[in-house]
């Protein structure tokens, strides 16, 4: 797998599998509503490692920003994040393998409420 077939397979899996809330996707302009709950994802290659001639293993980081609305409570907010741990885990397609998930606390700025939903992934990268 190539870096760019690894980011369409998590897109193609959130889009296709997600209508619960808008998805801002990385570097793609996006305007939030003010009151309406969004999804923020990007993914990045955080370690790789030679396995031979013509692959590296390679260790990814998923993260999707969920925000909702502050000062209306948290249910909402960790059932989406929980949601999308769900969806991602033990999810797999070619070389690409989703491993497990975590849901981290970002907390309340401006007018949104912030959980950050982080899942680890490998992949076998060949040249």
């Amino acid at each position: 797998m190539t870096s760019e077939d690894v980011r369409n397979a998590i897109e193609v899996r959130l889009q296709d599998n997600w209508a619960t809330t808008p998805i801002a996707w990385d570097n793609v302009s996006y305007k939030p509503v003010r009151g309406t709950p969004f999804i923020r994802c990007q993914m990045e290659e955080v370690f790789s490692e030679i396995k031979g001639l013509s692959c590296t293993s390679v260790n990814g980081l998923l993260t999707i920003q969920v925000f909702t609305p502050a000062k209306e409570g948290t249910e909402n907010n960790i059932q989406n994040a929980d949601a999308l741990v769900a969806l991602f885990q033990g999810f797999s397609v070619d070389t690409l393998v989703m491993l497990s998930g975590r849901i981290e606390r970002a907390g309340s700025e401006d007018n949104w409420h912030q959980r950050n939903v982080q899942i680890d992934y490998k992949f076998d990268k060949y040249f």
